[in-house]
């Protein structure tokens, strides 16, 4: 579980790395800015899926209840 909270929050928060080097080169050259790359939006799904499964297996089992189990 912690392997894909790792993942996951590695993942999601990759923007954050590159965001100052981004915002200098779109300054120095006067670029739009952008994902150009297919791999960015890769990443976070990859991320958010990781965190996703990591709180589903957290989460405790549901207990099955019946009736003649209750009585």
């Amino acid at each position: 579980m912690a392997g894909l909270l790792v993942t996951g929050g590695t993942c999601v928060t990759s923007w954050l790395a590159g965001f100052s080097h981004g915002m200098s080169i779109a300054d120095a050259f006067m670029t739009s800015g952008g994902d150009a790359a297919g791999s960015g939006a890769a990443l976070i799904a990859i991320g958010v899926l990781s965190t996703l499964a990591a709180i589903f297996v957290a989460l405790p089992p549901a207990r099955l209840t019946t009736a003649s189990a209750s009585a």
